[in-house]
């Protein structure tokens, strides 16, 4: 089940918040209207949708072509908070996941405030892919503070593979709770396709 707007924005706000707490490193700027720039890397297997999450959450909107990422980008929004008139910015890279570029992006983790971690929700090579190789080379180089979120996008398919032969390949609530949970992670299951 994806989860509720509602569900999610609770969620998002206490992330937020621990982004913006001292364990955080969330120190205000001077001039009071914003906090400093917090960098976000989303890692994943090549294909799970980390470009699409991004474009989703950046411009609102899915991206024109279904390519791999060549190379790590960068993409900047900042996050408003009406009740206080500041805002949040974030630097976000999306690091590819081919293997060819597993060495390069171990570059990208260092001093990252966030880590998304996502996999397919129709692929559990994609998940264990996260907990074997991804969740490890973080570990070994990102900080210990580091906010963690797991992903699980592309949750629209998984009406189709409930009635097919495929339903065991899925990554199920279990799966991703027990995951979060010895992690101290959030979890969440989306759909960059469908909002």
């Amino acid at each position: 089940m994806v989860q509720s707007r509602k569900q999610s924005q609770i969620v998002e706000n206490r992330s937020y918040s621990r982004l913006l707490s001292e364990e955080g490193g969330g120190q205000q700027r001077r001039d009071n209207a914003s906090y400093a720039m917090r960098k976000v890397i989303i890692v994943g297997d090549s294909g799970v949708g980390k470009t699409a999450i991004i474009s989703r959450f950046v411009n609102g909107k899915m991206p024109g072509s279904g390519r791999s990422t060549m190379g790590a980008t960068e993409k900047l929004k900042s996050i408003h908070f009406a009740n206080s008139n500041k805002k949040l910015p974030l630097q976000i890279w999306d690091i590819p996941g081919a293997d060819k570029f597993r060495t390069l992006s171990s570059i990208y983790f260092r001093d990252a405030d966030a880590a998304i971690l996502v996999c397919d929700a129709t692929n559990k090579e994609s998940f264990n892919n996260l907990k074997v190789a991804w969740l490890c080379e973080l570990t070994a180089i990102a900080p210990e503070t580091m906010l963690k979120v797991l992903v699980a996008n592309k949750a629209d398919l998984l009406d189709e593979h409930a009635s097919t032969d495929s339903v065991g390949q899925c990554v199920t609530d279990k799966m991703l709770r027990e995951f979060a949970v010895t992690k101290k992670a959030e979890f969440f299951k989306v759909s960059a396709k469908k909002n």
